[in-house]
């Protein structure tokens, strides 16, 4: 009996071929990629997806709180300029760099430019009175006039004014506040954002008492109008501790306010 063998041979497998096999192996294990990746994020809920609620709204943050001073009247007698003008003071430090460079505790300036406030002539020669009897907290930074003579006093520049409201002098810490306008269901409510002046300090409060500055009702009522905008107003105070059903919190409580000034907008 005769035997036989059947044997088969293969080709080699050209390039073209082998390169369509690669793109088919790569495009199925890419498949299995996106199918593994898509039950992982079913079985891990993410924050703010469909089985979470939506992360709160960012708390609004108001403009710069850097280079706010305070004035005080310079009541010597003296010829100008190097009597008459104003002394100014950072607000919630001990020293302040004066236009010649030193240190001080305030800084004598012969006069308050308010050119950047573009204000009308009667209103800068009102706010220009408050100024000089010192009702008033100012931004901006002390400078001299080139080829100035050597001890010259320095200038003022202002790019902001806030008016108090009364002529009662502030005590306590310099802060902006505004209203967020979060409600809650519960005493103490933390609806009021506090920036402490001249720093990067801030912190949720539970309400802004102005009761105990002596102002007229619509002082009042614009100061409160104005907490509710993007730029709040400023106060000086202290703070105490509310409590309710919700638990404490702090509270700030003024012995003064103030109110910006806008160019053409009377002032109250």
């Amino acid at each position: 009996m005769k035997t036989s063998s059947f044997i088969t041979t293969q080709k080699p497998l050209g390039l073209s071929h082998l390169f369509s096999r690669t793109i088919t192996a790569m495009a199925t294990i890419a498949t299995l990629w996106l199918a593994l990746a898509g039950d992982f994020a079913h079985a891990v809920p993410t924050i703010g997806g469909p089985r979470d609620p939506a992360p709160p709204r960012p708390l609004p943050i108001a403009g710069d709180n850097l280079g706010y001073f305070s004035v005080r009247p310079d009541l010597r007698k003296c010829a100008s300029p190097m009597c008459g003008g104003v002394f100014v003071q950072r607000v919630n430090h001990l020293t302040t760099r004066c236009a010649d460079g030193k240190i001080r505790p305030e800084c004598y300036v012969a006069g308050v430019s308010l050119e950047t406030l573009n204000l009308p002539t009667d209103q800068e020669d009102s706010v220009q009175v408050r100024v000089k009897n010192g009702t008033v907290l100012m931004k901006g930074h002390l400078t001299v006039k080139p080829f100035s003579p050597l001890n010259t006093p320095g200038l003022f520049e202002a790019t902001e004014v806030w008016l108090a409201a009364t002529d009662a002098r502030p005590s306590g810490t310099f802060f902006r506040t505004l209203d967020t306008g979060l409600v809650c269901i519960a005493a103490p409510c933390l609806s009021f954002q506090e920036y402490k002046l001249n720093s990067f300090g801030q912190n949720e409060i539970a309400g802004v008492d102005l009761s105990l500055v002596g102002a007229g009702e619509e002082q009042l009522d614009s100061a409160h109008e104005t907490l509710r905008s993007d730029e709040g107003i400023l106060v000086a105070g202290q703070h105490k501790v509310v409590s309710g059903p919700a638990g404490e919190a702090s509270a700030l409580v003024a012995s003064q306010f103030y109110l910006p000034v806008h160019a053409g907008k009377p002032e109250k």
